[in-house]
């Protein structure tokens, strides 16, 4: 069986979480682009 891989606090504080963080921004703006773009009331409904 393969190891499970480990990873180092200082691994996860400066190279992972600033990664996850810029993806979730770089997420909320394209579904806001997407909400802004939509002329359909249930489609921004649904997306809110």
């Amino acid at each position: 069986m393969n190891e499970p891989q480990k990873i180092t606090l200082h691994e996860l504080l400066y190279e992972i979480l600033p990664k996850l963080k810029a993806a979730e921004a770089m997420i909320q703006n394209t579904l806001m682009a997407i909400l802004e773009a939509t002329e359909e009331p249930l489609e921004k409904a649904r997306r809110r």
